[in-house]
């Protein structure tokens, strides 16, 4: 009688997984950030934010928000998490022709001072790494996203 072949059962993924586990807590869910680390038993590794669309002003303000302001304060994960931002490139629209506009706007520099200003703050917050997801969601239909096209 021939014995079975030997099964080697695949490494337990528990480790490489939670390596990549991923929060986006909303504005100001630190709170709900920490409860979900509680429940799974195992830091962020990644959390994930979205800038405000509506003005370049607003996006910075976001990111204050986010990041420095203490009561949004996701500087307290700076030091063992990658900061996943979502960065719009046209502000406010939900037109083609504003997207137009807007995006026009941005390529002449007009917003690069809310923008600077936005990455001093994450600089300032001690962010080790951070993800840039520049013009995310852009292929959708405007009024999507505000930096949609059609």
């Amino acid at each position: 009688m021939t014995p079975p072949p030997v099964v080697t059962p695949p490494p337990p993924p528990a480790a490489s997984l939670l390596d990549t586990l991923g929060v986006y807590p909303g504005f100001d869910g630190i709170a709900g950030l920490k409860s979900f680390e509680t429940l799974v038993g195992h830091p962020a590794k990644y959390i994930v934010q979205m800038g405000d669309t509506s003005s370049a002003d607003a996006f910075e303000s976001s990111v204050w928000g986010e990041v420095i302001n203490p009561d949004g304060n996701l500087a307290q994960f700076a030091s063992r998490a990658t900061l996943v931002l979502s960065v719009p490139i046209a502000f406010g629209v939900t037109d083609k022709a504003s997207v137009t506009r807007q995006l026009a706007a941005t390529i002449a520099g007009n917003n690069n001072g809310s923008y600077q200003r936005a990455f001093g703050y994450l600089k300032a917050a001690g962010f080790k790494n951070i993800i840039i997801r520049l013009a995310w969601e852009s292929d959708g239909k405007p009024g999507w996203m505000s930096d949609a096209a059609d």
